[in-house]
């Protein structure tokens, strides 16, 4: 293996670590996993959404997100409302509990 390959590695296994922790100090602080909290900062960004743009936005799955929403949903941070342009359509909009959480989060 030569250095530069070792010092990859090293970087990579660095950022892994570093990713968990934030992860688990997210958790502890809010509640949320960080794949909940990308999809409400995209629902914060992007105003009413669907859930295949929020996907295509943070590189989920479609499944996975709905996944997400349905649990965001349980704990009154979002809301499902039937677009009235397109009948077929659900967007996620951000409810007000979600305003008191993110005081709370960490960036």
């Amino acid at each position: 293996m030569t250095d530069l390959t070792e010092d990859v590695l090293i970087s990579l296994r660095q950022i892994s670590r570093a990713t968990s922790l934030h992860s688990r100090r997210l958790a502890k602080d809010t509640g949320l996993t960080t794949p909940q909290l990308l999809v409400l900062k995209d629902v914060q960004r992007h105003g009413g959404t669907g859930v295949s743009d929020i996907a295509r936005r943070i590189s989920l799955s479609q499944a996975t997100v709905t996944s997400l929403v349905n649990k965001l949903e349980g704990k009154d941070l979002i809301l499902r409302i039937k677009s009235t342009a397109d009948k077929r359509r659900t967007d996620i909009t951000l409810s007000a509990k979600w305003n008191e959480l993110i005081s709370a989060a960490p960036p």
